[in-house]
Order: structure tokens, then sequence, then C-alpha cells
């Protein structure tokens, strides 16, 4: 039977019926519009309905994209029941309404699929984000669709679901938004990762929809309005929905789906399926990772991935050169640091900071390196753990350091460090750029302009002279909001510490000459700038080895493939990190502080590095 355009209104006891008897209401053609509140107990189901021929096909497809696509149960070929979801069932009846492919293009809307040959289908059932919805409303969460009794708002994203076959390629997510107030969202995450298979589990996303390939959110895919009161935030699940672009993509002859919002109610209770989390590395936080200024955008991570990088931060905090580095940090710029890195794809790495002894102030040394040893080693290894984790990367400094960065390259790769050499972008040509590629923009012991639009070193040596003005890029890209910025420093006169200038000039001898009067979005106070360096990178391997923060990065796609890369991938080992520091010697890069060529940094020996790269790798 064919759908009217009308739509009927819900039974005002929809919500308490049992799952039988909504599946007689349906079966008879009452009503066809959403099943969104009825029998809130229970689990609701997708379907999708293939020939028998794309079954395996499709199968397959689920099990990569599970977040979209959680299995409850595939039919044997030809049934029309589902034993292990519901008594006396019938799907071919028992859906509000359905939707009717024909080579990939949907043809009809249809009540009922009594009129077609059933013996060659297998029948899909998907789990539902409306089965979680009584969990949520139950913790106190409010859920905007169903107070206006509307559908859930449904978005095809810019998400790639992961290819299959010959077919299934390039198949984009769809999601549902539900908005959920800021101060519950780690209620939402912790509640709807509780029901991975009946329900999508955890979002995929939390806040600024331009990032997934949403452009207009208050227009949904399905044609409806939806509104982000103040104080909101646009939550967005995987959605089971996502057949009808697979079935798009599979073309064939003849398929069926449930109409968007019209599922299959099971005889399973939501309780029933439930997955409480057994230890502190399931257990998930929610962190705001976009800049104050900018579209709330959250990532996610276990308490325990968080309180071993806390206890990484611990490390980088120790203060040699009494610098009060543990009084000028900000509280939580690290952390963010690490999640933003993470979800980044095209990331430009900066130093320089002249300290060689050779120089004389004003001087404009461009034939020779004349950097300190503290900066480069901190980039190298940071570049070691992105690659590793397939991210690009960009060294970005001064043209006369372009020897400097091919002969460190070089030794990384042949340690086995790199699995790529190292790419150089000239400050001067960065400069030139009218638009950036990158994602992030990180800057580690590059000096940076105090007030007066001078650089200078700690001793208030001005060295304006020799370097290039890269620091009207992170103006320009400031105001722009095109990308984010972080900074690692030591000691308030490096690029991006005019974030803390305030506490800069308090605690800092000489901060309100020589501090930086630049803004990142985020900065990492450490003893020394290359051990903020080495902590990022162990962080990023904590963050790659995190069951719930890897699930989110990945969207729900594939997440079942285990990450096969070891310490070693992320950091440098100590044959890596020493032999590093000799190649930047021989190059006529000195110690910073002692202006020595010992493989020192900022007057600590080699071992106080190596032993910190130690403790490093113990935690993670």
């Amino acid at each position: 039977m064919a759908a009217p355009n009308n739509q009927p209104p819900a039974p005002e006891n929809a919500s308490s019926l049992s799952p039988s008897e909504a599946r007689d209401i349906f079966r008879v053609n009452k009503y066809y519009g959403t099943t969104a509140g009825f029998c809130m107990d229970y689990v609701q189901a997708n379907l999708v309905v293939v020939p028998s021929s794309l079954a395996d096909e499709l199968k397959e497809f689920c099990a990569r994209n599970s977040a979209a696509l959680p299995v409850l149960y595939v039919s044997q070929t030809g049934e029309t029941g589902a034993p292990p979801l519901a008594k006396d069932s019938d799907v071919r009846t028992d859906i509000p309404r359905y939707i009717i492919f024909s080579h990939g293009r949907q043809v009809h809307d249809m009540l009922d699929l009594h009129g077609f040959d059933w013996k060659d289908c297998v029948s899909f059932y998907l789990g539902c984000s409306f089965s979680f919805e009584k969990p949520l409303l139950d913790a106190g969460l409010s859920i905007s669709h169903l107070k206006d009794k509307k559908l859930v708002s449904i978005y095809v994203s810019g998400i790639d679901c992961y290819d299959v076959g010959e077919r299934l390629r390039g198949v984009k997510m769809t999601l549902t938004m539900r908005p959920i107030n800021k101060k519950q969202l780690l209620d939402a995450v912790a509640i709807t990762s509780c029901y991975p298979v009946s329900a999508h589990g955890a979002p995929i996303h939390i806040g600024d929809p331009s990032l997934i390939g949403i452009e207009d959110i208050h227009t949904d895919a399905m044609g409806s309005t939806a509104v982000i009161p103040e104080g909101m935030v646009p939550v967005f699940w995987a959605c089971g929905v996502t057949v009808r672009e697979a079935m798009k993509a599979l073309g064939a002859d003849l398929s069926f789906t449930h109409y968007p919002g019209s599922m299959f109610i099971t005889d399973v209770t939501t309780d029933s399926t439930k997955k409480e989390p057994t230890s502190d590395s399931e257990k998930p936080v929610v962190i705001q990772i976009s800049p104050s200024q900018r579209p709330y955008w959250g990532s996610v991570l276990s308490v325990e991935a968080q309180r071993k990088i806390q206890a990484l931060e611990e490390i980088i905090l120790d203060d040699p050169n009494s610098c009060n580095v543990r009084e000028i940090r900000e509280e939580g710029d690290y952390l963010k640091s690490l999640l933003v890195l993470s979800h980044s794809q095209y990331i430009g790495l900066i130093f320089g900071f002249p300290a060689n002894s050779l120089i004389q102030s004003g001087a404009s040394p461009l034939d020779f390196t004349c950097e300190e040893t503290d900066g480069p080693p901190g980039a190298f290894s940071l570049v070691q753990a992105l690659q590793t984790l397939s991210k690009k990367v960009a060294i970005i400094s001064e043209k006369r350091n372009e020897e400097l960065v091919k002969k460190c390259s070089d030794f990384l790769m042949s340690s086995g460090a790199l699995k790529s050499p190292l790419d150089f972008i000239s400050c001067e040509e960065i400069l030139q750029s009218e638009l950036l590629d990158f994602d992030v923009l990180l800057s580690i012991e590059r000096s940076g302009k105090a007030q007066d639009g001078c650089n200078y070193t700690c001793k208030g040596r001005d060295i304006t002279k020799l370097l290039d003005p890269i620091d009207e890029l992170f103006k320009r890209e400031q105001k722009s909001n095109r990308l984010i910025t972080i900074s690692i420093g030591d000691r308030g006169n490096e690029l991006g510490l005019g974030r803390v200038r305030d506490k800069v000039n308090k605690y800092m001898n000489g901060g309100p000459q020589y501090g930086c009067d630049i803004s990142s979005d985020y900065v990492i106070l450490s003893g020394v700038s290359n051990w903020g360096g080495y902590a990022l990178s162990s962080g990023l391997y904590l963050l790659a080895n995190c069951p719930v923060h890897s699930r989110y990065v990945k969207r729900g796609v594939n997440v079942d493939e285990k990450n096969a890369s070891s310490i070693a991938d992320f950091i440098p080992t100590d044959h890596q990190a020493s032999g590093v520091l000799k190649v930047l010697n021989d190059l006529g890069v000195c110690d910073g502080i002692s202006k020595s060529f010992d493989q020192s940094v900022d007057n600590q020996p080699l071992a106080v590095h190596l032993e910190k790269l130690k403790k490093m790798r113990e935690i993670v």
C-alpha cells in the first residue's frame, strides 16, 4: 500500500505501549509516522532488505561502519520474522512506513511490503538511537524532538564510511542531531556509550557542524527546521539512515529500507543491552577544544588517558632553570593541544631561536645555522608521532635552516624514526601565501616579538634582524579563525606566549621587557621546550591507544582495527634523541645557555633529557 501524504497523530499512550501492541497498530496501517517516543523501554531497529547475493557485502560494510550500522540480527534468506528480536513479527508489515529502491534510486514510499516476492530477501536489523532516549530522559536531559513531537534532525554529513567491495564506496555517513545542554554533555556521552549495539553508542561529533561537512544546521536532510537554543550544543550520533546512502551505492534491482524515523520495535528491553564501563579506560571525559571565541567543538577521551596525560605534564613542569613555568602555565592547555593535534590532518611546526655565540647583536647571518639545541629536537619528535598517525607535517623556519632540517631528516630516516623525509618550508615562502592548508600551526621555542616589536633573548639581546617576521602569520591567523595555533615555551619570550603575558610579567625576570606580546590559542609551558615536544608525542601515543578517543576521532569507522604502532614509533629512542643532538652540534647548533656543543640543552646534560624520555615511556 502506498503511503499517503498526511501524518496521523501518534496514540496518546504510545510511550507505554508494548512492542506487540505497537506492531499491531502498524500492521493495519493505523499509524505511519515516526516511532520516536513509542515503547520507551524497548530497543528499536533500522531495517534494510537486500537480495541474498548482496548480503555478504552489506554485512562487511556494517562491520566496518559499526557506529552507524550496528547489527542486531541478520535474517535467513526468505525469512520474514526476527525470532531473537520479536515473537510473531513480520518484517513486511510491522514497520509504519518503508522506502522502495530500484537500481539505487528511491522510487516509492509504502505502508507495507506484502506485494513483493520475499524468497530471495535477506533482512538486516540495525540498532537505532531512539533506544537510548529513555535513559537520557531518565537522567534529566531534554530531548527537543520528543517534546515537540517531531522527527529527530537527520543530516547527510561529509564523513566517509569505510569502503567495501567495488560498489560500497564513497558512502557518506548519515547522522542524527540532538541539542544538549553544555553542562550535560558528559551525561549524554556517558549514557549513550553504554548502548554500542542497540543504539549507535556514544556521539561521533560534538559541536561545530561545519567540521563534519554540515554547512546549514538549520535545515536537515529531511527538510525539518533545527533550532539550537542558547546554552545548548549540537551533538551528533551515527545514524542507521546511512543505509539509504548504501542502497544508492549498491544499486540492486530491488531493495527496501525503513522510512527515516519509522522503526521496527523489538521485544528486547533497552536495559538488557546496557554495557556498563568496567574500568577507567572505558569511562569518558568531554573536553572543549575549540578556542573560546569560536563555535563549541568538543572531544572525548577516557578517565585513564586523562590521568596519564596529567602525569606527563607533571614531568615537563620540572623547572631546572627556575623560570616559574608551573606558575605561568595555562590550566588545561596541554590536554587541549593534544586533542587538537589528534583531530588535525596537516600541521605546520615552527622553530627558530638564534643563540650561537658567533652572532653579534644586530647582525643578519643568513648563510649559516645559528639556532640553539632547544626546539628542533622537540619538533622532530613531534613529526615522528604525527607521521605514525598518517598526518601531513611541515617544518617551517628560516631558509638558512633548510640544510639543518635535511641533515636531521637523513639521520632520523636511517634510524627508523621517520616514515618519510621532513618537509621544509621557509618562513619567507609561508608569509607570501594568502591561504594556508594547515589545520594547526605549532611553534616550539620560537622567538616571539615583545611589545616594542623586537625579538629578545632572555638576557635582553635584540635578535630581531636574525628572524623572519613569522609572528605576522600568527596574528593574521588569529584574526581569521581559520586554524588553531599552539605554542611551546619555557621563558615567556617565545612566540605565542602573549596568551600568558600577565603571568610572564609577574613571574619572569625581565618579562615586561622581553616577554612575547603575540598570543596563540593554546600554550604549553615546559622546563625545557624540547620536553614539551616529547610530551606531545607521548600523549599522542596514549590517545591512539585510548578506545574512547580512538572511536571518536575515527567517527566510529573501522573502530575494530587495532593500532599496531609501538611506543618507539611515537617517542624517540635514546639513540635517536642523542643522535639528533649530535647532528645539530656538528652543524653549529649550540646550547642556548652554556653555548656548548656537547649534546646539552638549556644547560642540562644529555642524561637529564634521556631520563625525561624514560619517565614518559614508563607512564604511557
